[in-house]
């Protein structure tokens, strides 16, 4: 199997709408995700906004609901909601004001998200899917040093 049909597979995975599934920012929706290395993508109203890769996926889902620790959560702060009043910066040591934390995760739970466990490439196909779709929550198109 070559490489570019590996990639259209994975590709294929992530953009099929069976695949979806609603994202819960409750801890109860992350005791359910697999522990394995995986690439995972969001989607707003069928347009992918977000693409990730993980070694331990179930650790990276409970980070997704916390903004220190995930730059998801902070784009979408920033893009969407920089605008209110009282909107202050995050940033991996402190996260937003609490009327903006709770603008992100009512906005987090309309979104979709898509799993896919993947041994070894992940990070590859990560960056081919951000470069080949253009999330508008992922804000790099390489990793620092690729």
């Amino acid at each position: 199997m070559n490489v570019e049909k590996i990639i259209k597979e994975y590709e294929e995975t992530i953009f099929c709408r069976s695949n979806r599934k609603p994202f819960d920012i409750s801890t109860k929706w992350a005791k359910h995700i697999t522990e394995k290395a995986s690439i995972y993508a969001f989607f707003e109203k069928g347009k992918i906004v977000y693409v990730g890769e993980s070694g331990s996926l179930k650790a990276r889902m409970r980070d997704v609901r916390r903004t220190v620790n995930h730059t998801l959560r902070r784009n979408i702060g920033v893009k969407l909601f920089s605008h209110i009043k009282g909107y202050e910066k995050a940033t991996s040591k402190q996260k937003f004001p609490e009327h903006i934390e709770q603008k992100v995760n009512e906005y987090m739970e309309t979104l979709h998200v898509v799993v896919v466990p993947i041994l070894f490439g992940r990070t590859e196909i990560e960056e081919y899917l951000v470069y080949k779709h253009k999330p508008k929550f992922n804000t790099k198109t390489k990793r620092a040093g690729a």
